[in-house]
């Protein structure tokens, strides 16, 4: 409650009453004692009410803001409200509705009179529920692919994202792993479908949402491989075997292994094989690494059983020499892991000696595990080894020196008879000498009576007996201890063992610190592609490093034949860069920009680690290119198949449609070749077909006009169109024009008496077509002669008929022409008796005149030209065969 502008009046005594008025119930606060003093009338400087106002204030965005700041004073004081220096409010109440981010931060309310001033700050932190971006899809994914769930949300301060899977908080490791927009599952079996929740939690809320994901395969699931089994065999590679289920047609297995690096589970290298073994290489030293095994069937299978070996070169030799006789020795030892190849292959032995006096050194094969050497010399000290023939010549054992007692020798013998009743004593004077940072040489003084020597070594201040600590045997007085920890501190002690096995006690420690070593090589080197001439570079610092990092070397070329002084060296300083912080486990990233590249060239890149002591080796060769990629979307196997069933689908269908289209194209040429056929065969039947052709346009119809190719050059076509009077009389009734039927009088092949048959009787007779009237010099016909109207000449587009050589009708109606002009323009006389229509012709173009035949007329074609010569110069002569031949 706020009262504004108070009055003594409103002295008195306050409570608050709180009733709910379905349960019936009222409750009351306590007493609150309210005085107010009488309005001041000496002037005083402007005070804070002491009321219980928190300076600090929280609010959510949308919500309203409100801010007290009571004062007092005389005269009346005057309150400012200033945000970021510019004033907001002049009230003693600042309320802002519907608060935004931009309105958090520090306000300052003043009050002044002319007594003096005060102020006082208010933080507003401005905060907001989270808020989804992005939320998660219920989806069904096929096994063995990756998939994928994102949710982001929003909200003030940044909301934290954690995943539920039923319930549980869901485990991530190097199968699934947890991103900024939400998780990624690798190789997804089917006991990752479940209930998932993606929960965003901050200062002010939270909020959540579910979905169901679903892992099935396309096909049935098939059993996963059974008994699966690692061992190691050298610092690299890892031998893996296991069992296919029965009854399953294996198509193929995928190889999974995973290993810690600073307490985070890291993805290893992935292997593909078709055989139930295999040795995984490319893997880390000294490295604990776990495998699982997937089958494809074609479905994929969920997980086998997990199984984890270290990498390393695991037991000892452990060389036992044992005196035959004077002359020989009978050498035994004991396997190491790389003996025996990935595959079962048992590799054979090479067994080494030698003496310094007198020099000799022999060398054998076997494949057991001993072996007898015979031609030896009591009372020379010879040498002794055995290493795997699968071996390097860098990686040999070390030499185990022996001595052959010697008969002769009385004190061997009277020793030699008194050892089985004597324990050894341990030996004195051990001296231990540091060779390098992983080599210690131990010497000591001789124990009568002894076979050999156990040497067991430790790091110190380890509690353990020396029976749980490295064991060594030495049948001498000296000893090389190898592949110790750099800088380390080691305790060592000697016992004797009898001639008959028997050991005695082990001696008095003593201790020797190995020296510090050069940095181990840098691991996990990347890159990324910033642009076409910088990449971001990234490595770990090296594990377990005897002596303090002070820079690094990153060299590079862009051609591997350069010699090396020639590469480009860049020296990144430790103490200049905060990026590498040798007390903080938790990051051991060391990272920086390599630039000036060449986008054409593809760069060898590497990095040595320098201390006090040296440069490390460079392990890791990195190969850098700064092209980039375009990013092809990844497709799912199933969408493979699915495109491969389309596409042969599709491909059947359209090979079916050019089937089915070249049928259809056969059986309608050979119906058009048939009905083509059946034509020409009934118009050569009809003495119609002939391989050239026009056409004849009037206003009735078109007619086509077939040629018939000249035989040779000494003949030529002429035409004879011969008159006929208005009505048409068969045989003529008189015998001045051409009877082209022949006669009684005129024998076969023969033409008005011609006595020189056509081509042997090769005489094709046609009706006429029909005709239009047609104008002479401008002026009508008479209604007689217009059947004498001239023919138009066209060719004929739609023949299916080849052209002859005559085939521009164009030339041969101007020929015509020039053939017709030498004559007298005359109307044909045997167009009838009648003198008038013969005189009305004479007006007639002699072009055209040559084209006036009767309606009834007809026309003969000869192929000799000697008829030209015999012929009445009365008739008429045709520029082109009529219509029907």
């Amino acid at each position: 409650m706020l009262i504004q502008k108070s009055q003594i009046s409103h002295s008195g005594k306050y409570r608050c009453k709180a009733s709910n008025d379905k349960l019936n119930k009222t409750k009351y606060s306590k007493v609150a004692y309210m005085t107010v003093l009488p309005q001041l009338t000496e002037s005083t400087v402007p005070s804070f009410l002491p009321l219980d106002i928190s300076p600090n204030v929280t609010v959510l965005i949308g919500d309203k803001l409100t801010l007290y700041c009571p004062v007092m004073g005389w005269p009346i004081p005057i309150v400012q409200w200033l945000f970021h220096g510019d004033v907001v409010g002049n009230a003693s109440i600042l309320e802002i509705p519907n608060v935004q981010n931009s309105n958090g931060g520090s306000y300052i309310c003043r009050s002044y009179n002319k007594m003096g001033s005060i102020s006082q700050n208010f933080n507003v932190l401005v905060r907001q529920m989270p808020n989804f971006v992005v939320k998660p899809i219920s989806k069904l994914y096929p096994a063995a692919i990756t998939a994928r769930l994102d949710c982001s949300a929003t909200g003030i301060p940044e909301p934290t994202i954690k995943w539920l899977k039923d319930g549980q908080i869901l485990k991530f490791d190097s199968r699934i792993r947890a991103h900024a927009k939400g998780i990624i599952f690798s190789h997804t079996f089917t006991n990752d479908s479940g209930m998932y929740q993606c929960v965003a939690t901050n200062s002010v809320g939270k909020v959540w949402a579910a979905v169901q994901i679903d892992i099935i395969n396309v096909s049935l699931t098939p059993s996963p491989p059974q008994k699966l089994r690692c061992r190691p065999y050298n610092t690299s590679t890892i031998c893996l075997s296991w069992k296919s289920p029965a009854n399953i047609s294996v198509t193929a297995y995928s190889i999974h292994s995973l290993y810690k690096e600073n307490g985070v589970e890291v993805v290893g290298p992935d292997y593909v094989r078709n055989v139930t073994s295999m040795d995984a290489d490319r893997l880390n030293s000294d490295t604990e690494y776990t495998f699982y095994v997937r089958l494809y069937a074609p479905g994929a299978s969920d997980p086998s059983e997990k199984v984890t070996c270290r990498t390393g070169i695991f037991g000892n030799r452990n060389l036992d020499i044992e005196n035959k006789d004077n002359t020989s020795v009978i050498l035994k030892w004991s396997e190491l892991t790389t003996d025996v190849s990935c595959t079962g292959e048992r590799f054979s032995y090479r067994v080494q000696w030698k003496s310094d006096l007198p020099w000799s050194f022999f060398s054998n094969f076997t494949k057991k595990k001993s072996f007898l050497v015979t031609g030896l010399t009591a009372g020379v000290e010879y040498n002794f080894r055995v290493v795997s023939t699968n071996k390097d010549e860098t990686e040999l054992g070390t030499w185990t020196p022996y001595i052959i007692p010697d008969p002769t020798n009385s004190t061997n013998l009277n020793e030699t008879n008194t050892t089985s009743e004597v324990t050894p004593v341990p030996p004195m004077d051990i001296k231990a000498v540091v060779q390098s940072a992983s080599t210690i040489k131990l010497r000591w003084s001789k124990v009568q009576n002894t076979k050999f020597f156990t040497v067991c070594y430790a790091v110190d201040n380890e509690k353990s007996d020396c029976e749980d600590k490295n064991l060594v045997k030495s049948f001498t007085n000296k000893i090389h201890i190898k592949k110790l920890k750099p800088n380390t501190k080691y305790e060592f002690r000697v016992r004797a063992h009898s001639l008959d096995g028997t050991p005695g006690y082990f001696s008095e420690p003593i201790y020797a610190t190995t020296t510090a070593d050069v940095p181990p090589p840098v691991t996990n080197l990347e890159y990324k592609v910033i642009n076409d001439t910088s990449i971001y570079l990234q490595w770990r610092k090296p594990k377990e490093t005897s002596s303090k990092i002070k820079k690094y070397i990153i060299t590079y070329s862009p051609d591997n034949i350069w010699p090396v002084e020639n590469w480009i060296n860049i020296t990144l300083s430790v103490k200049d860069e905060e990026l590498v912080d040798d007390d903080d486990d938790d990051d051991d990233t060391v990272s920086t920009i390599l630039g000036n590249l060449d986008c054409d060239n593809n760069y060898t890149v590497l990095v040595r680690a320098v201390s006090d002591v040296g440069v490390s080796r460079a392990m890791v060769v990195l190969h850098v290119t700064t092209k980039t990629k375009i990013a092809q979307p990844e497709v799912s196997s199933t969408d493979v198949k699915y495109k491969q069933k389309v596409g042969l689908i599709v491909g059947t269908i359209i090979a079916l449609l050019c089937i089915v289209c070249c049928i259809a194209c056969i059986l309608v040429r050979r119906r058009c070749v048939k009905r083509r056929t059946m034509e020409r065969s009934r118009m050569t039947t009809s003495n119609n077909y002939y391989p050239a052709v026009a056409h004849y346009a009037s206003q009735i119809g078109s007619v086509q006009v077939r040629l018939e190719e000249t035989c040779n050059d000494d003949e030529q076509e002429n035409q004879f169109l011969v008159s006929d009077r208005i009505t048409t009389n068969i045989p003529p009734l008189h015998t001045d024009h051409l009877d082209t039927k022949g006669g009684e009088e005129f024998p076969n092949s023969h033409s008005n008496g011609s006595a020189k048959p056509y081509m042997n009787g090769h005489v094709h007779i046609t009706e006429n077509p029909q005709f239009y009237p047609f104008s002479c010099n401008g002026q009508g016909l008479p209604v007689k002669l217009e059947k004498l109207t001239p023919l138009r000449y066209e060719e004929d587009p739609n023949s299916n008929v080849k052209p002859s050589k005559f085939y521009d009708l164009h030339k041969l109606f101007e020929n015509s022409k020039k053939l017709r002009t030498a004559n007298h323009h005359q109307c044909n006389p045997h167009f009838g008796e009648n003198e008038d229509i013969r005189s009305s012709c004479d007006d007639i173009h002699s072009s055209e005149s040559s084209r006036n035949v009767s309606l009834n007329g007809t026309q003969m074609t000869s192929l000799n030209d000697t008829t030209l010569n015999t012929t009445d110069q009365s008739r008429r002569k045709s520029p082109i065969l009529g219509p029907n031949g």
